[in-house]
Parts: C-alpha cells; structure tokens; sequence
C-alpha cells in the first residue's frame, strides 16, 4: 500500500471516524500510563478532509478532560433535541491509573458511559452514566464496566462492546459481563 498523508501527535488513538459526507475525521485518545489509563487525560481530536482526501490540522482539543474514551459512533438519526450527526463516544474504565504509577482501588464515582457531542462545536449535549453507580442499567440489571466498541445501525440502534473487566475494582464489586449491549 502506498501512504499519502500521515498526522501526528495523537496521544494513543484507538479508534477514527469520518463523518457521514466524509469532510470530518474524529480520532480518539485514550491517553495510558504504565498500567492503566490517565484520569481526564483522554479526548477526541478533529480534522478537516478535503475532497482530495487531504487532511487539515488536528484540533486536539475538540474534546477533552475524559477518562479512557475507546470508540465513538456518529448517529445516523436525530433522538429528540439530539440531532442527526451527533458524536456518541464510549469512554470509562475502573482500570485508572493513579498518580503513584498503580491501578486505583476503588473505581466508584467514574464516569462510564456515553457523551453526546456537537460535531460542530465540540460541546457536550448529553452525558448517559452507565457506571456501576448510576441508576441507568442496561438488561439484567447490569451496568457497563470497561466499554470498548460503539456503533449504530441504520435505524439508530445503538450497540456497545464491554469487556466486563474491572467490576472487583467497585465498591460493592460488581460482576461484569463480556458482550455487545444493544440500546
């Protein structure tokens, strides 16, 4: 293959989209230390792309100040006051790492869950807690515990991947569950 552009100075993407007309391109940062990630250290940077393919100049601060974000999804229809466009991103673990270098012990109060962006403006609309603590539970009565995948299907369905690890790390543990939600 034959690369044409590259862009730097990401911290440790783990998932890229492009905008439904394809003029947009939203990179997650899931900022980590050694052994677990960087609390409010991750965000979602955007990028023009012109219609030769060319991308413009990161803005890496589109969005900022979350906690292990992972994967974004941008919504293919309009949910009430969210419009049609609108970036879904999946972000939150118990995994955090803490400022002595080890994983924190006690993950309750972490935000896990779903913020709604403005694709424009960058600005939170909405935030969903799917955390341990929240009253929001998905089937069973489970909560997500460390999400790792988001996206919608034609119709605004919304699936969510969560690796289940980390509900010991919960204060009253919580069992996590390996699987897709849909929402």
């Amino acid at each position: 293959p034959v690369v044409y552009h590259t862009v730097s100075a990401f911290n440790r993407t783990v998932s890229a989209k492009l905008s439904d007309c394809g003029s947009m391109l939203y990179v997650v940062n899931r900022a980590r230390g050694e052994v677990g990630v960087t609390r409010h250290a991750g965000s979602v940077s955007s990028m023009s792309v012109d219609k030769d393919g060319k991308i413009g100049t990161p803005n890496h601060r589109f969005l900022t100040r979350l906690t292990g974000p992972t994967d974004l999804a941008i919504s293919p229809i309009a949910f009430g006051s969210v419009p049609r466009g609108s970036l879904f991103v999946v972000t939150g673990t118990p995994l955090i790492q803490t400022e002595s270098g080890r994983i924190t012990k006690d993950a309750t109060g972490v935000f896990i869950g779903i913020v709604i962006i403005d694709p424009q403006s960058g600005q939170a609309i909405k935030r969903i807690d799917l955390s341990p603590g929240s009253k929001n539970k998905l089937q069973g009565n489970y909560p997500l515990i460390s999400p790792d995948a988001i996206v919608f299907d034609r119709r605004g369905n919304l699936y969510i991947g969560d690796t289940g690890i980390g509900g010991h790390l919960f204060e009253p543990r919580v069992q996590g569950k390996s699987k897709i939600w849909r929402i």
